[in-house]
């Protein structure tokens, strides 16, 4: 099976620490594993 992946999305797949923070992130989300964050605190 042929997977198309976007270019603008291309560099994710080419650098793996990012790809895998990514992952992660999806499965904590998955998990419920989330907080708010307030961009005015930034």
């Amino acid at each position: 099976m042929l997977e198309l992946i976007p270019y603008s999305e291309k560099w994710l797949y080419k650098n793996k620490e990012a790809h895998e923070s990514v992952q992660k992130g999806l499965r904590d989300a998955a998990k419920g594993r989330i907080s708010n964050l307030n961009l005015n605190e930034l």
